[in-house]
């Protein structure tokens, strides 16, 4: 409805929003925010108040607000680079995939060394609701942010004011420092949700390792846990990553089939991509050097989900559904995701911390292959069912792709990609 009539409104909106920039002042009409609670998980009990989560429902144009000084400031930080390297919050062309993805790199490392690494999962008790107002304007100033600009901050944050429903009235050193990092800026982390996962560098027995924090004790665990939506064990085989996948897509398609009858084929595949398609891309890059055999459940829920779109039986063959559907088949999409995260890290907007593995290969003399993008190849002393690290199946890949086309991938050298490796 906003788009539709937006060269109307366009006008007013932009004397609004330029107002407010200039007067460093945001209307107090903006910062009343009406609060409903949600149920954090469908299956959690409702009559327990810890199982909700509040939401705060602001006016569009507040949003609207909010997401121009967003981009003025993120402009600003890049700009003058004073983002930390290692943040990938918040930030343009920054994941929790490029995060996880740079840890799983040096984990494997670790392991090719023959060295143990032990990995702590921490979690915030309500995070945003402990922001100290007053650190937050402190750390602004000392960025550079002034006048104007940093009492619009004090304003937006000062005098809010929202209404309810009546009806909805090493290791041990590591975590101590976070944790006074944490005290000092006003922060709790929570015991009950911080995880202990140990990956050992050698097939020897895992070390007894517990942590202490806030006088609790926290023990390892073997089991499969989620950072950032991925799911990681103390192997690094993400076996529990695609099965937890799996599930959850399988749902999905069971959910969506049972409304089939009444839905055409182009709704199907919008429902399919937007539900489970979408679920089998998120951090596919981590299965990259996987064998075959442990994504084939990945492949077989795309498979079925084509069966679906097409309303088709179970045993139907798959290859002209997905060809149709311009679908590449599960592996050649982790290889085609692998390819565009290692040209961005070679080439465009990438973390600084993905792009410190890519390494160009420099001739001791002049060949003809000088002027040809060429990568230092990665080490493969890594043993196990995953003979490469993470940044070892970038590099592998992007080599290839460097020695066919130097320019934008986008387009035509996209197309000419997705070919090959749905020949591949």
């Amino acid at each position: 409805m906003l788009q539709t009539i937006s060269p109307d409104l366009l006008p007013f909106i932009t004397t609004v929003i330029n107002g407010s920039l200039t007067s460093g002042h945001v209307p107090t009409a903006f910062k009343k925010a009406r609060v409903i609670p949600i149920l954090k998980k469908p299956a959690l009990d409702p009559s327990d108040i810890s199982n909700y989560r509040p939401v705060s429902l602001l006016s569009f144009l507040s949003k609207i607000l909010e997401r121009v000084v967003c981009n003025q400031l993120s402009d600003y930080l890049m700009q003058n680079n004073l983002h930390d390297p290692n943040q990938s919050g918040f930030k343009a062309a920054h994941s929790t995939e490029t995060a996880l993805l740079a840890v799983t790199e040096k984990l494997h490392a670790a392991r090719s060394a023959k060295l143990s690494s032990v990995l702590i999962l921490l979690d915030l008790s309500a995070a945003f609701d402990t922001v100290n107002h007053k650190t937050l304007l402190s750390t602004l100033r000392s960025l550079g942010i002034c006048g104007t600009a940093w009492e619009w901050f004090g304003s937006y944050l000062d005098g809010r004011s929202y209404q309810i429903p009546r009806l909805l009235l090493g290791s041990q050193g590591c975590l101590a420092d976070i944790s006074s990092w944490m005290t000092a800026h006003q922060l709790k982390l929570n015991p009950s949700k911080t995880e202990l996962l140990i990956i050992p560098g050698d097939p020897s027995p895992a070390q007894d390792l517990a942590i202490s924090l806030s006088n609790s004790m926290i023990s390892p665990t073997a089991s499969a846990r989620k950072p950032f939506g991925g799911t990681m064990d103390n192997q690094l085989s993400f076996s529990s990553h695609v099965t937890n996948v799996t599930r959850s897509c399988r749902f999905l398609l069971y959910n969506i089939r049972r409304i089939r009858p009444f839905l055409s084929t182009q709704a199907t595949q919008v429902l399919v991509q937007s539900l489970v398609i979408s679920r089998l891309d998120y951090c596919n890059s981590l299965l990259a050097g996987r064998p075959l055999n442990a994504i084939r459940p990945l492949q077989m829920i795309q498979n079925a989900a084509a069966r679906l779109v097409f309303n088709l039986p179970k045993f139907s063959h798959t290859t002209p559904l997905l060809r149709s559907l311009h679908w590449l088949p599960v592996a050649a999409r982790i290889r085609f995701k692998t390819l565009m995260l290692a040209y961005k890290a070679k080439n465009g907007p990438a973390p600084s911390y993905l792009k410190a593995l890519v390494t160009s290969r420099t001739a001791p003399r002049l060949l003809r292959s000088t002027s040809t993008a060429r990568l230092v190849p990665p080490s493969l002393r890594e043993k196990g069912e995953r003979p490469t690290s993470a940044a070892a199946a970038v590099l592998a890949y992007f080599k290839a792709v460097c020695a066919e086309a130097e320019g934008a991938v986008p387009g035509h050298d996209a197309a000419i990609a997705a070919t090959k490796l749905m020949a591949g």
